[in-house]
């Protein structure tokens, strides 16, 4: 079993709103907070047996109020979390986010889910999940 480090930035990009986060590694979560405007370094060690396990970063609670329409439909303002600077054992993995993470979300409460590429930001209520492999080294040269 090895004693795995993750950190990352998580930024709120709204001006005036606060936004739900939560954070999980498999069915532990480690973060569940209300992040203010700005930016905020979350870090937690935890123990990873060998084998295949999730990363999971939750956005919660934005209402329609967090996103300012004009009258021609035009998004104008909205309020984004935006999540950066994702290491793992300090090892920078936001490519590999890019390109091996899935954006779940229903569009602020729609009856649809949509899956998406995640790219760093989270604007609508839902989860952006990443599988990955202990041990961490392994699976980082295997998807770098």
């Amino acid at each position: 079993m090895d004693r795995i480090k993750i950190s990352l930035d998580v930024i709120n990009a709204s001006e005036y709103h606060n936004m739900g986060i939560e954070l999980w590694i498999d069915r532990d979560k480690f973060f569940d907070n209300t992040v203010s405007p700005g930016r905020h370094h979350v870090i937690h060690e935890f123990e990873c047996a060998d084998g295949d396990h999730w990363l999971k970063i939750v956005l919660k609670n934005k209402t329609h109020e967090n996103t300012h329409i004009d009258e021609h439909g035009n998004i104008v303002s909205d309020a984004l979390i935006n999540v950066s600077n994702v290491c793992l054992d300090e090892i920078n993995i936001d490519t590999m986010m890019h390109s091996l993470a899935d954006y779940v979300h229903d569009g602020n409460n729609s009856k649809t889910i949509a899956v998406h590429d995640f790219f760093g930001d989270l604007g609508c209520n839902g989860h952006v999940q990443m599988k990955f492999s202990a041990p961490v080294y392994l699976w980082l040269l295997e998807n770098m």
